[in-house]
Formats: C-alpha cells, structure tokens, sequence
C-alpha cells in the first residue's frame, strides 16, 4: 500500500539539525524505513530543506541514505563472525605456511652474495671487509629472522583472505593481484618510509624489489595450491 505523499513543509515545522547529529541521523531507523519511499516522495521535503542553513548538508545526508541502503553498509557482529569463519575454514593452512616459507628462502637467496649482500651491506652503511662487525650481525640476527617469518606468516594470511574473497583461480590472476597489493600498500610505505630516513634509491629498489618476489611467489602458491 502506497504511503501518503508527505506535503511540503514550512518554516515553523522544520528545523535541520546541526552537523554534529547529521551522522546519528544519516544511519538512524527513521532513515532505514525512509529508504523504502519512493524517491519522488522527498521532492516537496528538501524543497523546503534547502531554505535552511544547515538544509544543504541535510540533503546530502539523504541523498547518501538514498544511493547506501543501511544493510549493504554494515553487518551484524554475529553475521561478521560467521563470515569471517567461513572464509578462515576455507583457507590452506599448508599453503599459507609454505608460503611464508618461501619468503625466507627468498630473502636468503635475495640478500646472499650472489644477488645483492655486498650491495645491502654498503647502503646500509657496513663495511663489507670488516669480519668481526659482519660476524657480530650474523650472531645477532636470530631476533630479525624469527620476526620476519612472523610478518610473512601474517602477510600470507591476508593475501589468502584476499585472493578466497576475489575467488582467485588462474596463477596469472593472483600473481597481478599480488603485485597490485605490492604496489598499493608495500612499495609506497616502504618509499615514503626511504624519503623520511633519508635511505638510497638503490637500497629501497633492493628491499622493494625482495617484497615484490615475495607477493608474487606468494600469490602463485595460494593460487595453485587450495
């Protein structure tokens, strides 16, 4: 049954409110039974809104109700949960390690003296000939190794959500996903995080370019192996 047109409002009977209650108002029930009216029926409505000095926020506040309905916007806790739990029930745990694996079989092959230690070790300011500084780093670096398999355990775990919630099915389409999740999100803070220590170009292309191996390996066994 179709609602009674809402007439056009007057001065006396309307007043917007402020911007500090247009976000409680913007997701509000009243707005979710609103979104079920027919456009047209607001015409007579924000006429007389847009007469008011806080009317324009106030319609762009339903025009935005209008174009998001409530329930595309946010889940319940408990649907979240179940969603959540679906999609973690879903991965390959296996995989997921092996990947994580491989990016420290890659980073010992990446920063190995047949690719770029002796590189590494001048950009970062060590001297390469000084054995006792080079064999003190090696003794110390069970900490740095064990908290990066930490980080590309949980790298792999996102990548996998990721690629499940994309429904990631050839080797090409996760590897050109994983490279745009590089460039978005790795590469621009690795490259601002180089502007500010005041780090080389060369140094940042050399542990760029690692994590740019790592996505990409790590996007072909998640993709392959389900």
């Amino acid at each position: 049954m179709r609602l009674k047109e809402a007439k056009k409002p007057t001065d006396q009977d309307f007043s917007p409110p402020s911007s500090s209650v247009l976000g409680h108002f913007l997701f509000s029930p009243q707005m979710v039974i609103a979104s079920l009216l027919r456009k047209s029926d607001y015409l007579a409505f924000l006429s007389g809104a847009v007469q008011h000095p806080n009317g324009f926020l106030f319609c762009l506040c339903i025009a935005i109700r209008l174009r998001l309905p409530y329930r595309h916007l946010f889940l319940s806790e408990k649907l979240t949960k179940e969603l959540l739990s679906m999609h973690m029930h879903s991965l390959n745990w296996l995989a997921i390690l092996l990947a994580a694996i491989s990016t420290m079989v890659l980073g010992f092959l990446w920063y190995s003296p047949l690719l770029f230690a002796k590189a590494w070790t001048r950009e970062m300011g060590y001297d390469p000939n000084d054995k006792s500084k080079m064999d003190e780093m090696r003794r110390n670096a069970g900490p740095a190794y064990a908290g990066s398999f930490v980080a590309g355990l949980l790298s792999a775990v996102t990548l996998a959500l990721i690629l499940h919630g994309m429904r990631a099915e050839s080797v090409h389409f996760g590897m050109m996903a994983s490279f745009h999740i590089w460039l978005g999100f790795v590469a621009t803070v690795q490259f601002t995080g180089a502007l500010f220590t005041k780090q080389s170009m060369k140094l940042f292309s050399i542990n760029t370019g690692y994590q740019l191996i790592c996505y990409l390996v790590m996007g072909a066994i998640l993709v392959l192996w389900k």
